[in-house]
């Protein structure tokens, strides 16, 4: 969004532009996610974060012995590169003494539809998607796998993949969201890779709580979301924070609660934005290719 001349704003539609006329109006702010400069070199920096993680001891200390290892990927309708994501982290995982067919990717597909094979060798780059067991997220499987309740009777239903692992990563990005303040962190695994129960609960649960709202992270439905993750195991994620062009312009590995505040903090001087009153009317559009 950007102005154009006194009292109209031109606003991003479609592949151009719509000028809207606000010549008698009291215009508040006029906001827009900061330029922050992109990092310039992804797998180095990622590589960097996970030899030093927040919260947690490296992820080749962590992962050493496992038998079974799950990395759970955002689908494509999130703008996570995690074909670049990916590489340092199957290089701590090699490190530590897993072998390739110990680790499945699972694509974390919400309630989305299924991710085609081409979608996948997109997301992941095609020598890891053709090299590794990648498994496509069902909401509505039949053998998704039972953990009961969360102790506000939240049912968390898993996928069968994630259930059966001994360590589970998470990678994604740290954006505004409507429901859990942002997301990344434990909202890889609810409502990404659960069932329609499980997301349907928790969703619910944003008209028990005034505090749900767009930026706000400590809030009852992302400590849901959290609980939910670590009843299924999530041990480490990596999220990526990015600017306006859905360029990566920083990086947090660790803790799935603690490394993603830190993400959060980070995203905040990205996204966030102060006005000097609240306003009637907000015209907005979203950032980059992240939809809902």
């Amino acid at each position: 969004m950007k102005t154009t001349g006194p009292g109209e704003v031109s606003i991003p539609f479609g592949d151009g532009e719509v000028l809207v006329d606000l010549r008698n109006a009291d215009v508040v702010a006029v906001c827009g996610i900061a330029r922050y400069p992109a990092v310039d070199d992804i797998e180095a920096r990622v590589a960097e974060a996970i030899a030093a993680p927040i919260g947690v001891p490296r992820l080749r200390e962590m992962a050493r012995g496992a038998r079974r290892v799950a990395i759970v990927s955002d689908d494509a309708t999130r703008p996570t590169p995690v074909a670049d994501i990916l590489p340092p982290i199957l290089g701590e995982l090699r490190a530590s003494g897993v072998p390739d067919d110990a680790i499945t990717i699972v694509m974390a597909n919400g309630s989305h539809r299924l991710m085609t094979a081409n979608e996948i060798e997109q997301k992941l780059g095609p020598g890891v998607a053709r090299r590794f067991k990648v498994v496509n997220h069902d909401y509505r499987a039949p053998d998704l796998v039972d953990f009961g309740c969360t102790p506000s009777g939240v049912p968390i239903h898993v996928n069968k993949e994630i259930a059966d692992a001994d360590f589970v990563i998470g990678l994604g990005s740290i954006v505004p969201h409507r429901y859990c303040g942002w997301s990344g962190g434990a909202k890889i695994i609810q409502p990404g890779v659960c069932g329609e129960e499980t997301t349907v609960a928790t969703h619910l649960m944003i008209t028990r709580d005034p505090s749900v709202r767009l930026g706000n992270v400590e809030n009852v439905v992302r400590h849901e979301m959290e609980e939910v993750a670590a009843r299924a195991g999530l041990r480490f994620i990596v999220n990526v924070i990015l600017n306006a062009d859905c360029q990566v312009v920083g990086i947090v590995a660790g803790h799935p609660v603690a490394a993603h505040r830190s993400g959060v903090s980070k995203a905040l001087e990205v996204c966030g934005t102060r006005i000097r009153e609240k306003a009637d009317l907000v015209i907005g559009r979203a950032s980059c290719r992240e939809r809902v």
